[in-house]
C-alpha cells in the first residue's frame, strides 16, 4: 500500500493517491495473483473457462472485473493470433488438433519445418524458433510482417485467406487508437470465430487473386468498425506505444 502524497499549495493541500497496476507481469505471476490453478486454461484468470467453453458460440460469458487490472496487451494479442494460425497450419495434414501417434507427430514436425523454411526463404522471417532463456522468436515485428503479407501467409500455411484477413481486421481495429463500434466489432469477431469453428474445412487455403492492390493504412472493413475519434490520441500514437511496449517486453525477457 503506497502512502498518499500531500503537497501544500496557496489554495490548500493537494492530495495525490497512487495506485500500482501490474500490467506487464508474465503468465506465471498473473496466475499466482489470480489464483489460477491450471496453465491449460489460458483465459481462466479472466473468465474462469477453458478453450472448450469458448467453442459454445451461443453462450455469453461474463468476465471477472478484478482480473482486468492486469491489463490486456494488444502486442500479445497479435502474437497469440499469429501463433494460433501457425499451430493450425502444422496440423492440417492430419486434420486433428492433437498429434497422438508417432506417425502423426512426425508429420506435424515435418510440416512445421517446411513452413518455417518457406517463411525464412520468402519473407526472411524466423517463426516459432526457440530462444534460450525464454519462449520463441515470435516478436511483434515478425507478426506485423505476417499480417501485412496475408496472401503469402495463406499460401505458406495453407490456412484460409479470408480467416487470416479477418484476424488482421480485428487487430487493426483494437490497435487503431480510435473508438470502436462495439456492436459491429462483436458481430465481426463472432463471424470470424464461426468461420473457424463451423466451416466444413476452415483450414484449407482459399483461391488467391493474382491482382495486387496498393496497401492502405486501414482496410475498408476496419474503417467500418471504427467510430470518429473524439480524444486527442490518434492511431499513430497508439502504434508508437505498442512498439515501445514490445521493446520493453523483449528487454525484460532477455534480462531475466
Amino acid at each position: 500500500m503506497l502512502n498518499k502524497t500531500e503537497l501544500p499549495t496557496e489554495g490548500g493541500v493537494l492530495k495525490i493517491k497512487l495506485t500500482v497496476l501490474l500490467t506487464m507481469v508474465d503468465g506465471k505471476v498473473r496466475n499466482a495473483a489470480t489464483g489460477t490453478t491450471s496453465t491449460l486454461k489460458g483465459y481462466e484468470y479472466v473468465y474462469g473457462l477453458t478453450s472448450k467453453d469458448f467453442n459454445k458460440l451461443v453462450k455469453r460469458f461474463p468476465e471477472k472485473p478484478d482480473t482486468l487490472r492486469f491489463g490486456l496487451s494488444t502486442l500479445h494479442t497479435r502474437i497469440r493470433f499469429f501463433e494460433s494460425v501457425l499451430h493450425i497450419s502444422y496440423r492440417i495434414p492430419i486434420h486433428k488438433w492433437q498429434a497422438r501417434s508417432e506417425e502423426e507427430k512426425r508429420i506435424v514436425g515435418d510440416t512445421k519445418k517446411d513452413i518455417q523454411k518457406k517463411f525464412k526463404d520468402e519473407l526472411g522471417l524466423f517463426v516459432d524458433i526457440p530462444k534460450q532463456g525464454f519462449g520463441t522468436l515470435n516478436y511483434g515485428n515478425t507478426v506485423r510482417r505476417f499480417f501485412s503479407e496475408t496472401e503469402t501467409a495463406s499460401r505458406i500455411t495453407g490456412v484460409n485467406l479470408e480467416f487470416i484477413k479477418r484476424l488482421k481486421v480485428l487487430l487493426e481495429a483494437i490497435t487503431s487508437g480510435y473508438h470502436i463500434d462495439e456492436k459491429k466489432f462483436q458481430a465481426y469477431a463472432y463471424e470470424t470465430t464461426r468461420l473457424l469453428l463451423l466451416s466444413c474445412d476452415p483450414f484449407m487455403s482459399s483461391s488467391r487473386h493474382k491482382s495486387r492492390k496498393k496497401s492502405k493504412p486501414y482496410s475498408s472493413e476496419t474503417l467500418q468498425l471504427l467510430l470518429p475519434e473524439t480524444s486527442d490520441g490518434g492511431s499513430s500514437d497508439k502504434h508508437q506505444d505498442e512498439c515501445e511496449e514490445e521493446d520493453e517486453y523483449q528487454n525484460s525477457e532477455e534480462s531475466d
